[in-house]
């Protein structure tokens, strides 16, 4: 079961990056156009909150899997005798 959890998670953490990476490139590939809030260019706004959203992308994760761990931790000791 331990082994199946960190081959999930694993693999979770790999298609997160995977998708990042490639969102990002076609972003800088070409014009994406501009705000019609804010008149600036929509890739130049997108690149402005990256920081931010991969802290919190970061914090997130970290929460999860700290959780996760707690109850597998709380669910085996809950089964041995």
């Amino acid at each position: 079961m331990t082994r199946y959890l960190e081959v999930r998670l694993y693999s979770v953490g790999l298609t997160l990056v995977r998708v990042t990476v490639l969102v990002f490139l076609m972003l800088r590939r070409g014009d994406v156009g501009t705000s019609w809030r804010t008149g600036k260019p929509v890739l130049h706004l997108s690149l402005e909150r990256l920081p931010g959203t991969l802290e919190l992308t970061a914090r997130r994760t970290i929460l999860f899997v700290s959780v996760l761990f707690m109850t597998i931790n709380l669910a085996v000791e809950l089964v041995q005798p």
